[in-house]
């Protein structure tokens, strides 16, 4: 099995730090950019699922072991939800540095995880030093070909999957990191321990694996997919190797079943939490999108492909761990098009793997091309890949500058989710446009009518009754008759809502001034005398 040589982990940690720089810098970027009149949030990517996180450590940080979702409007009891984020507050609030920090603290945290387990996973698959350097910085820093085929109108997975890109989870959050170290711990624990599979690693593997189904529970079905293909490709290849069947290896699949059904099974059995699994709808683009997405890796993880199999030593590879990339590299358009609902965020964990397919087939290549072939192709390359990800950072500052809100709140809205802060309580429920819906739960203790395509139940009947509020289009009484029948506390108008108004609530009748700035308004509901029409639908 593979070691690492003298320096190659000190390698790896000063490279880790660099990325991590890079993926960070974005963010005081994005501060030193901020409109005047504006105040940056520090969210760049993934703005509807941060404020999401962020509004679940706001309940833990008040108390909570037990979340509910702020997104939805009715009544509901809590549920256990995003562990991670549930300690990630209660961290933060004994050390006093706040939700906002101690989230960015763990992006920073499971990202060098993320890339230290990464380069030992791609260590225990790889002999050859070279390629593994060359599969970590096209890990580290492999983007998509979107900087060339946006112009056609196509966009990359890597773009609008974060979890698809390695570059992209750095600078999104840190569950997505953590849950695929722990994959890639548990596959090298496989590995390493073969054929004896002492007690001791197999619980140490069988407890990653359940960490990363806790983080990421539909890893059940990623983890099933390459760990079938893997064993078949294995008996087909090998036979079954002597030693191979025994009791400690069942740990693993034991783990993974009993912690996805508890975990399903108290959220199926919550009537909020269960509405938000039927509405968990994550369909993958176009496979052009997905092949764009993954760049120049995609042709040369073909190339390592078919080398993997016919010849793994000759493309720097041991055979074992050959034939789990290959499983892996097959299992991922398998999962992405099968008919299941998280199609797309089965492509999370597969940038490693097709990233050191990429170094072996590139490595492969350059031995057939002379000896100085190598550092060209593996220069070029990496400029290729570079270019990706310069096209996703500056993609995400000219998105964030360009849309403001809800990356940058104007100071008159911050200054009323501030007042909802100290003001609301979990019993109000707010009606806001949907950029601020979002966001509000992240500043506020409350719940929104409308807020997260996901979270929010009978979203898409929501949505609309929400979009027709904040129109012209409704008379006073059709306003009425929705403040009534959803139960509604506070109405905010702000920046955006003023915008979908084409001017402001005043005069509404049901409603009063509960705080006002110049730019924003926090209505009070106080009951209209009549509601004559029907809300809007």
């Amino acid at each position: 099995m593979p070691s690492l040589h003298p320096g190659e982990l000190r390698w790896a940690a000063i490279w880790t730090v660099v990325v991590l720089a890079l993926a960070s810098l974005p963010y005081p970027i994005a501060w030193a950019l901020t409109p005047p009149g504006y105040t940056f949030t520090w969210v760049l990517t993934t703005p509807f699922d941060v404020f999401s996180y962020l509004s679940k450590m706001g309940e833990a940080a008040r108390g909570a072991w037990l979340l509910h979702l702020p997104y939805t409007s009715e009544p509901h009891p809590p549920a256990l939800l995003f562990p991670q984020y549930v300690l990630l507050a209660k961290l933060g609030a004994v050390t006093g540095v706040g939700n906002l920090v101690a989230f960015h603290l763990f992006r920073i945290a499971g990202g060098a995880v993320l890339l230290l387990a990464g380069y030992l996973f791609i260590v225990t698959l790889s002999p050859q030093v070279t390629v593994r350097r060359t599969a970590f910085a096209f890990t580290a820093i492999g983007g998509s070909l979107s900087w060339l085929t946006s112009g056609f109108g196509v966009i990359g997975i890597d773009a609008t999957v974060p979890e698809s890109n390695t570059f992209h989870t750095l600078f999104a959050n840190g569950h997505f990191a953590l849950a695929m170290a722990a994959l890639y711990g548990v596959a090298l624990l496989v590995l390493r321990s073969a054929p004896s599979f002492p007690w001791r690693r197999m619980v140490v593997a069988a407890l990653l694996a359940a960490l990363a189904v806790v983080l990421q529970p539909f890893f059940v079905i990623l983890m099933g997919f390459v760990g079938v293909l893997w064993t078949g490709l294995f008996l087909l290849r090998r036979g079954m190797p002597a030693g191979w069947c025994k009791p400690p290896l069942a740990l693993i699949p034991l783990a993974v079943g009993g912690t996805a059904a508890l975990y399903w099974l108290q959220l199926q059995t919550n009537v909020a939490t269960a509405g938000w699994i039927a509405q968990n709808l994550t369909p993958s683009p176009s496979p052009l999108h997905v092949l764009a997405g993954y760049g120049l890796i995609a042709p040369l993880a073909l190339l390592g492909l078919a080398r993997a199999w016919r010849d793994p030593e000759g493309a720097g590879l041991t055979r074992d761990g050959a034939l789990l990339l290959l499983a892996w590299a097959i299992a991922l358009p398998v999962m992405l098009y099968a008919p299941f609902q998280f199609q797309r965020r089965l492509s999370e964990g597969a940038h490693v793997p097709l990233s050191l397919l990429a170094a072996a087939g590139l490595w492969w290549w350059a031995q057939r091309l002379g000896p100085r072939a190598w550092g060209w192709l593996r220069l070029a390359s990496v400029a290729v890949l570079g270019l990706g990800t310069l096209w996703l950072v500056g993609l995400s500052l000219l998105g964030a500058l360009t849309l403001r809100t809800p990356f940058y709140l104007p100071n008159d809205d911050l200054a009323a989710l501030q007042w909802l802060g100290r003001n609301g309580n979990e019993g109000n429920v707010v009606l806001a446009a949907p950029a601020m819906g979002n966001a509000i739960p992240a500043y506020a203790p409350v719940r929104v009518y409308w807020g997260h395509t996901l979270e929010t139940s009978d979203q898409a009947r929501k949505l609309a009754a929400t979009d027709r509020f904040f129109s012209p289009a409704p008379s006073a009484s059709e306003r009425c008759a929705l403040l009534a029948e959803a139960g509604i506390t506070y109405v905010y108008e702000g920046a955006v809502e003023r915008g979908k108004l084409a001017g402001t609530l005043a005069g509404q009748p049901g409603l009063t001034v509960a705080q006002q700035w110049p730019g924003a308004t926090v209505w009070r509901v106080t009951g209209c005398e009549s509601a004559g029409q029907g809300a809007p639908r």
